[in-house]
């Protein structure tokens, strides 16, 4: 299978709404808000890595 094959938007972990993938559990991370209400704290921020739908890893698994 090519990588033009292997894309995010044709694998079944993919949810096309958010444009995120669901292959693990939502993971967390510490955010520097450098602007707004907040500005200098650093917060928790945690969900599903973000990804664009031409790209691709090595977890695919294409959709049935």
């Amino acid at each position: 299978m090519s990588n033009g094959e292997r894309q995010c938007s044709k694998c079944d972990f993919y949810d096309p709404k958010s444009k995120k993938c669901h292959f693990q559990p939502p993971v967390f991370q510490y955010v520097f808000k450098p602007n707004g209400p907040n500005t200098g704290n650093v917060e928790r921020e945690g969900g599903w890595p973000s990804v664009r739908p031409e790209e691709w890893c090595g977890q695919f698994k294409a959709k049935p």
